[in-house]
């Protein structure tokens, strides 16, 4: 999978940018999310074996198994 997006920063609008991302998340924060519910969502459905290869930022262990462990 692969997402790129544009963010503005700074300016007049800065204000509410910054109050938004603190109630709701930054634009990163929403593509990783939305990234791991897409392969839990394939694991689940599918009950195939996930194995992370590469990426950016470099994820740390099995993040997609985290909702399983509770």
């Amino acid at each position: 999978m692969y997402a790129t997006f544009s963010k503005s920063e700074g300016g007049l609008m800065q204000l509410s940018r910054s109050l938004a991302n603190a109630m709701v998340g930054t634009p990163e924060e929403w593509t990783e999310k939305t990234f791991m519910d897409i392969v839990r969502a394939i694991q689940k459905e599918t009950g195939a074996e996930i194995s992370y290869l590469e990426g950016y930022p470099k994820l740390s262990g099995t993040p997609w198994l985290d909702e399983y462990d509770i």
